[in-house]
């Protein structure tokens, strides 16, 4: 939610990895106590720790960044959003996106994208060794045309969007060259979220234009940093 006092309800990678430094410093200490571990031994294993989370959350501000270095100036234009907190790339006018109901990417948001992709995966490629996925989200409104259930609706909603964001993919490979075609086989995905994400307005009621949205979500490598955490142990 980003709007009046309503507040995202999924937690940023960045505030989780705070969250699980506490823990691991709560586990250096408890372990310290528990094997009479030498203070001095304690904190350095609490630097560490520190040090390690901090390097985390530095990546991903030099790859918030770069995003904002290299789009801001497009973001009215194309009516987006960066989220740094997420490090979501969010494209937010459903009308210039697919049509009502439809899985076909516009010819306008084929523009965009032209123009977009390359430039957004020149700033993967800088980043790549510390990146472990970068998701392409289809978001819809729960509204279906005709009378149905809530359950009817999240289901078709969540093919609508599994396609759509598919084919957002599929389009960008189009426009992704040979040399990282194999990097981001490995690396990029298409995923449907159907209405499991709805944006809200200053009410707390459902905004069906904001949710209906395509997203670029780029995840930082965590699994070599609590590897790394649980080697400090």
């Amino acid at each position: 939610m980003n709007s009046g006092n309503f507040k995202d309800p999924w937690v940023s990678i960045s505030d989780m990895m705070t969250g699980l430094m506490m823990i691991f410093l709560f586990i250096t200490v408890s372990y310290s106590y528990v094997l009479k571990v030498e203070s001095e031994d304690v904190i350095e294993k609490q630097d560490d720790i520190q040090n390690i989370v901090f390097e985390f959350i530095d990546e991903r501000d030099k790859i918030s960044q770069a995003l904002h270095e290299e789009f801001d100036d497009d973001l009215a234009t194309w009516n987006a959003s960066i989220d740094d907190d997420n490090l979501s790339f969010r494209f937010e006018s459903p009308e210039v996106l697919f049509k009502v109901g439809d899985d076909t990417v516009s010819p306008l948001f084929e523009e965009i994208l032209i123009d977009f992709w390359p430039r957004y995966l020149a700033i993967l490629n800088n980043h790549s060794e510390n990146i472990s996925e970068i998701k392409i989200e289809g978001h819809t409104s729960s509204e279906w045309t005709g009378i149905v259930s809530r359950e009817t609706s999240y289901f078709n909603n969540m093919k609508l969007s599994q396609d759509r964001a598919r084919n957002v993919l599929e389009f960008c490979f189009t426009q992704t060259p040979e040399s990282l075609k194999k990097w981001s086989i490995s690396t990029i995905t298409a995923n449907g979220f159907s209405f499991s994400r709805l944006k809200y307005d200053a009410e707390g009621q459902e905004d069906p234009g904001s949710s209906r949205r395509v997203e670029f979500t780029i995840l930082v490598d965590i699994e070599n940093s609590m590897k790394e955490i649980s080697e400090t142990l």
